[in-house]
């Protein structure tokens, strides 16, 4: 038995959705179907109603459910004690950021930082949301800086996780200009031409703006027709869109 059948377990009785689980699990449909089959075999009993829609806790579910977050919560806040008292003196915060936060905001809150408490001493772990998130759960980090939006909520428990908010960023569709010095590409395209767009993967360190740009551009005057290649970083966002290739999403912090 491995602890991520366990993890898996909660997700799917959380998202009641094999897709959302195995989606916020950073895994394919197929694979978290297996790995729940796995801990089902391990347990020696059906966990999940597949017959219902949606999937259900079966009552071995329900109870394995109560015992697995109850021991998971213990591993975790034990591994989180034993690694404070054997971090090494001055080794200093582990900080996980999405590339876009590390590039632009924190090295500004940083000195910041040390000018108002004197020498923070800091290491910061360019990574995307997803794998931010699981470092944050599994005690890798004590810090995690990512955007958040209404529209497009983290998946953490604020009972367990509190938050704070640092900064706020305007997000807005940025291209290149035209030889008559307007927009190259203007919102929101046609389906016949739609806009080509750089953005950002659903894991990276930025906002995710596939499928919801809509909720994010309420003042369009239509849904936007968007095709685009998605990347990591932001760093490659600028690059592309320096030489003229789409429009692109970009943050600027105010």
């Amino acid at each position: 038995m491995e602890i991520k059948w366990i993890e898996d377990f909660i997700a799917l009785s959380q998202y009641q959705s094999f897709s959302r689980a195995a989606e916020f699990r950073n895994v394919t449909q197929s694979g978290f179907s297996r790995r729940i089959q796995s801990l089902e075999q391990w347990v020696g009993a059906d966990l999940i109603d597949r017959s219902s829609f949606p999937p259900t806790l079966t009552p071995a579910g329900q109870l394995f459910r109560e015992a697995a977050e109850d021991i998971l919560g213990k591993l975790f806040d034990t591994r989180a004690i034993i690694r404070t008292e054997q971090r090494m003196a001055g080794k200093g915060l582990q900080i996980a950021a999405g590339h876009t936060i590390a590039l632009s905001f924190l090295p500004a809150w940083l000195k910041a930082l040390t000018a108002r408490f004197g020498e923070v001493r800091a290491r910061v772990i360019p990574t995307n949301v997803h794998d931010s998130i699981l470092m944050l759960v599994n005690g890798n980090c004590e810090l995690m800086f990512a955007y958040h939006h209404p529209e497009l909520p983290l998946h953490l428990d604020p009972t367990r996780y509190e938050h704070l908010t640092v900064g706020v960023d305007t997000f807005m569709p940025v291209c290149r200009p035209n030889q008559r010095s307007a927009a190259m590409f203007r919102l929101p395209g046609t389906v016949d031409r739609p806009l080509p767009l750089i953005s950002y993967t659903e894991t990276s360190g930025g906002l995710r703006v596939g499928e919801e740009v809509a909720p994010l551009t309420p003042h369009s005057p239509g849904r936007a027709q968007l095709r685009h290649p998605v990347l990591h970083r932001a760093d490659s966002l600028t690059i592309l869109r320096s030489y003229g290739q789409s429009e692109a999403a970009a943050a600027e912090i105010v």
